[in-house]
């Protein structure tokens, strides 16, 4: 049985084992990947895929017999790529695969709070550290705008626009970093995952 072959996060390469070493390699650019971390997240994105789809279907059907295999097997796929995200999270990640790893986790321990399965301060936290994410993402978004110059008295109003929605993203920003640090005090992660990266907009 030969190895599951995966796509290069950062080119259009591919990973494969090494010889003499546990990790993986990407056979165009040469990164190196450990393996437990690339099994851990690549089980776990596709057990994601698999119950997100079955999250849309139980939307549209609404036969009780169905639905309930549907959420028992959605539940079963969701624990799945919890506990191997929560590994993944023990290594160091390639950024697509930590903004990704954020998403997921948001989505699945929102899954889990509805039902009972978590707590609400474990839900919490991933829904902050994704607001802290797409916040980050977007004050640079705007920074990268307001450094071009304007084009007509339209794109300074726009500006004007860009900024109010800087001052109140950064005001989030801080309110989030504050609560994150709460939660993490109150959850106090045996095993810390490695996926948070505190804005640079805080200083």
């Amino acid at each position: 049985m030969t190895d599951p072959l995966y796509d290069c996060p950062y080119c259009d390469g591919h990973l494969a084992p090494l010889p003499d070493h546990p990790d993986l390699a990407c056979d165009l650019c040469g990164r190196r990947f450990e393996a437990e971390m690339i099994l851990a997240y690549k089980g776990a994105e596709d057990a994601f895929v698999e119950a997100h789809h079955n999250l849309a279907i139980m939307v549209k059907r609404r036969i009780e017999p169905r639905r309930d295999v549907i959420e028992s097997e959605t539940r079963h796929l969701f624990r799945y790529a919890y506990n191997s995200l929560r590994e993944a999270t023990r290594h160091r990640m390639p950024e697509t695969y930590r903004m990704a790893a954020i998403e997921m986790l948001a989505e699945i321990s929102r899954f889990f709070s509805e039902r009972g399965m978590t707590s609400r301060y474990e839900a919490g936290y991933w829904l902050r550290l994704l607001i802290e994410m797409d916040d980050d993402r977007t004050i640079g978004e705007i920074d990268a705008r307001l450094q071009r110059p304007p084009r007509g008295p339209f794109d300074r109003l726009g500006r004007w626009f860009a900024r109010q929605e800087r001052r109140r993203k950064l005001k989030r920003l801080r309110l989030m970093d504050q609560q994150i640090a709460e939660i993490e005090q109150v959850i106090a992660f045996v095993d810390q995952p490695r996926v948070r990266k505190r804005s640079r907009y805080l200083g």
